[in-house]
């Protein structure tokens, strides 16, 4: 669903496009900051959303208003075509000449209202002078919801939210006034105390759990203004939906990280001790690694291989195939089944430690680590079985295949010593399906937080490996390999500290977040214990 909102001039600040963005993270807003007509007069700008050719509904909100409580009841209210739903205006003393609602909150299906557009636009003027000059209510801009709710009664049949539901702010910014409904069982030791017959009053720090939208109205009419703003507006985040980012120029997990996605962990001990590990695919859980060769040679026969790219050309010997992929990914000519193969923006081929080349920002290149977190049909037919083992989201990985005999003048492969993300952003997890044992890995060095470590190591299929990426590491042989079959790896990525929801399309965080790399690791965390997912 989208929602559409108001804020043009300088009166409301963006804070409050990123309070209810953070308050609504699952539904796509469409933002008006300079009229989409310039005849057209601030909040007269909500007229836009009835000519969007949309067949679901949206809905139309104020910026000055608190979401509290199951505030999302609210939005997500049903509604059918034909019906016009709005929050109820119970205070206005407007009601004696027949008008109920309050143009705060509007929701319909917009191709219902295009005769309403039509309407207005018609005569925007004199629309936008009608209800002031008939002393309905008081200039120099007003009277947007009477022009709706006249037009709405056309047509449409209209239905409001329950009285309950909603409030307004007070004069005396002690006090919040608001309905006292029947089933309030409302008396004087609560917190809701009674004040007159039809008014309860917040106190305690609470509004009273029925209520769910809070408009600010009259004397101060700017949340942020109001001394317990911050209690309502710090939002403990546990989910971070991706929508929520778009407008953002840094990488995913950067705004995940900007947006308190890591608030208070203390890294230091996060990373205490944490080393290299071996498991084997069979006390992980995981089907054989003839079995997963199989099926990766499955879909390398179908969607083919392909070099790592930089700004030098394709690799002849590093090749593969892309596990997961971005659908905003910034080069639309490559094929989502190699997206995590290099781009020609990209001057080296290995981390972002080394530098980024000639891209001018990163978000959605291939530094973008989280943004791929969607899986292909593809690969996850016949990787599935892997997928459901993890317990943590995929994010960008490949099957990558190195062919030791081919020729390859490309420069940038001549220093493959490079570190990689924090282990506790990206959680690397190495599997062997096919190699030599001239096939060794090199780590040597240490990590920002005081761990050493040095190993020559052949990765030995059967098995799976982690390690901690933040210590320089290559790969590389140990004398010259004469097979002529390539060295196969899956080299997957996970979310370490977070779950993703392809349904949501949010990250969440996890039972481990927060906890200690080796901890995770020893105690196989990163792996599904259940029979699948």
């Amino acid at each position: 669903m989208k929602i559409l909102a108001i804020r043009i001039g300088d009166k409301y600040g963006p804070e409050y496009e990123t309070y209810l963005q953070n308050k609504l993270p699952e539904y796509d807003f469409i933002w008006i900051r300079e009229p989409y007509d310039k005849r057209v007069l601030l909040q007269w700008n909500k007229m836009y959303g009835m000519n969007l050719d949309i067949d679901e509904p949206i809905c139309v909100i104020d910026i000055d208003m608190l979401l509290v409580n199951d505030y999302k009841k609210a939005f997500e209210y049903p509604i059918k075509p034909g019906q016009f739903l709005a929050m109820p205006g119970w205070w206005r003393d407007t009601e004696t000449e027949g008008y109920k609602i309050n143009g705060g909150f509007f929701k319909y299906y917009p191709k219902d209202c295009k005769y309403i557009y039509d309407k207005f636009m018609s005569n925007i003027d004199y629309w936008q002078n009608y209800y002031i000059k008939k002393g309905i209510t008081k200039g120099p801009v007003n009277g947007e919801q009477y022009f709706v709710e006249d037009s709405v009664k056309e047509k449409l049949q209209l239905i409001t939210l329950p009285d309950s539901w909603v409030t307004r702010w007070c004069a005396n910014d002690e006090v919040i006034y608001g309905r006292d409904m029947m089933d309030w069982q409302v008396n004087t030791s609560s917190k809701y105390k009674l004040i007159t017959n039809n008014d309860y009053v917040y106190l305690g720090g609470e509004f009273h759990p029925d209520i769910k939208i809070v408009h600010f109205t009259h004397t101060i009419n700017k949340p942020h203004e109001w001394k317990d703003y911050k209690k309502f507006n710090n939002i403990e985040k546990k989910e971070y939906y991706v929508n929520s980012y778009k407008n953002a120029k840094e990488p995913l997990i950067e705004s995940i990280e900007n947006d308190g996605g890591f608030d208070n962990i203390n890294f230091k001990e996060v990373m205490k001790d944490f080393t290299f590990y071996e498991f084997t695919l069979e006390e992980l859980g995981l089907p054989s690694a003839d079995n997963i060769l199989k099926n990766v040679k499955q879909i390398e026969n179908e969607i083919g291989l392909q070099g790592w790219k930089t700004a030098n050309g394709e690799a002849k010997r590093y090749k593969g195939f892309s596990l997961s992929y971005n659908s905003e990914y910034i080069d639309k000519d490559v094929s989502i089944h190699h997206q995590t193969w290099g781009s020609n923006l990209q001057t080296q081929t290995f981390s972002r430690s080394k530098g980024t080349g000639f891209h001018k920002e990163l978000k959605n290149s291939y530094y973008d680590s989280y943004a791929f977190r969607k899986i292909p049909l593809l690969i996850n037919n016949n990787l599935q079985d892997v997928f459901n083992k993890l317990n943590m989201g995929l994010v960008r990985s490949r099957a990558a295949y190195f062919l030791i005999n081919a020729e390859d003048e490309n420069e940038t492969f001549k220093n493959s010593w490079h570190t990689d993300e924090f282990p506790y952003f990206v959680l690397r997890i190495n599997i062997p399906l096919q190699t030599t044992e001239e096939h060794i890995i090199k780590i040597k060095g240490e990590d920002p937080y005081g761990n050493k470590l040095e190993l020559d190591k052949h990765l030995e299929v059967g098995k799976a490996y982690i390690w901690n990426t933040k210590i320089p590491h290559c790969f590389s042989v140990s004398k010259e390999c004469k097979s002529v079959k390539p060295r196969i790896h899956l080299v997957l990525g996970l979310s370490c500290y977070f779950n993703y929801d392809k349904n949501k399309d949010c990250f969440t965080k996890n039972d481990v977040w927060g906890k200690n790399m080796k901890d995770i690791v020893l105690s196989k965390s990163f792996i599904n214990k259940g029979k699948g997912k």
